[in-house]
């Protein structure tokens, strides 16, 4: 600011100061709005009317005398140091500075880098039959009044089919059984499902937190699942979340066509709305990478069909462990279920498969025993 302008700054608030002038007038004036006249005028009587105080000191903190000098001693000392850390060092020696100026005297002194993006060659891959691999996924995303809500979806590999899917408010365990369980009740059993590194699929632990488990008891509940169908639940790698292409594509059309189209007022329309909308997605829309509808390829199929024997119920169902007491009965979320069988069973440990929504069966030793209705 040169020294005409602060001058005239000087005398215009001199008169101010004397109420000789209004401070709309006075901003009007300088050009300034009238919260900056105030600010200007209380700074010059703090000051005694030292026009100095007006002069804003050259620099900021990446300028102050030794400041830089710190930073990049302390970088010398371990290169690998974050900002943040660097930041912690400086406020122990009493310098209080911002993470974006520690970033800049970095970046100045060309001691802070970007870590070059590595590129890597990628390969095609398509399975070669409908069924041989299926992919799992959750959306967010989506709205219903003014609530967020989740798809979750079950891709084909090979034809780009849905075939399971559910519009819900909570990407749960319980939720994704009830996908799995649509497909396989509807198409039968795929050879590999493959997923991304949730912890409802992969038991996310260090060895030495596991070590003394057994391997029942650290797999998810939705692996032990499959693994009764024997069906191959496959994790991609770590931080590899492109493995997922074609399902992350899937969910880009879905937003892009269903969601802007969508009339719901509630979950239950809302899956049946996109019931519908999938039945037009597999029938007749045409996939840019397969060049053909998702129905056209249903065939040759690697699905293999249930056996019939198998108990739906009990293989997709949340599992408790309860222990009968003496009145051949136990304890769940504060009630007491009393079973009616004539062998009594206190003591022994039961197996509860849980439907949240309206039941529980008590199994013993793999054996059915009585089934509860949940309120």
């Amino acid at each position: 600011m040169n020294k005409e302008i602060l001058e005239q700054r000087f005398i215009q608030l001199r008169i101010l100061d004397k109420e000789l002038i209004s401070q709309k007038q006075t901003a009007l004036n300088l050009g300034l709005s009238v919260r900056q006249a105030q600010r200007i005028l209380k700074r010059l009587r703090e000051n005694n009317w030292n026009l100095n105080c007006l002069v804003k000191p050259r620099g900021g903190w990446n300028k102050r005398k030794g400041l830089r000098a710190k930073v990049i001693l302390l970088h010398q000392q371990k290169p690998q140091r974050s900002n943040p850390a660097i930041q912690d060092q400086l406020k122990e020696q009493g310098v209080s500075v911002s993470l974006s100026t520690i970033r800049r005297i970095r970046i100045e002194a060309d001691l802070y880098k970007d870590k070059p993006i590595k590129k890597r060659f990628f390969k095609k891959f398509e399975s070669k039959r409908f069924g041989d691999l299926v992919q799992m996924d959750t959306m967010d995303g989506g709205w219903l009044n003014g609530e967020k809500i989740k798809l979750i979806l079950v891709l084909d590999d090979y034809s780009r089919a849905i075939l399971g899917f559910r519009w819900a408010k909570h990407d749960t365990v319980w939720q994704n059984m009830l996908v799995l369980r649509q497909m396989i009740e509807k198409y039968g059993k795929p050879g590999v499902i493959y997923t991304d590194n949730d912890n409802k699929f992969r038991f996310v632990r260090t060895q030495s937190l596991y070590f003394n488990y057994r391997k029942e008891e650290y797999e998810t509940r939705i692996r032990g699942a499959l693994k009764e169908l024997d069906i191959a639940l496959i994790c991609h790698p770590p931080y590899q979340a492109f493995c997922k292409g074609k399902v992350e594509r899937l969910f880009r059309f879905v937003q892009s066509r269903f969601l802007p189209e969508m009339k719901a007022k509630n979950l239950e329309q809302l899956n049946q709305g996109f019931k519908k909308w999938i039945a037009w997605y597999n029938e007749n829309h045409i996939n840019r990478m397969t060049e053909s509808k998702p129905k056209e390829r249903f065939q040759p199929s690697g699905f293999q069909p249930l056996s019939g024997k198998e108990d739906l119920d009990y293989i997709f169902s949340l599992r408790e462990t309860r222990k009968i007491d003496k009145y051949n009965s136990f304890s769940f979320n504060g009630k007491k279920y009393f079973l009616e069988s004539k062998e009594p069973l206190w003591g022994c440990k039961a197996t509860l498969a849980l439907n949240p929504s309206h039941r529980i069966k008590v199994y013993y030793d793999d054996k059915f025993i009585q089934e509860f209705k949940l309120n």
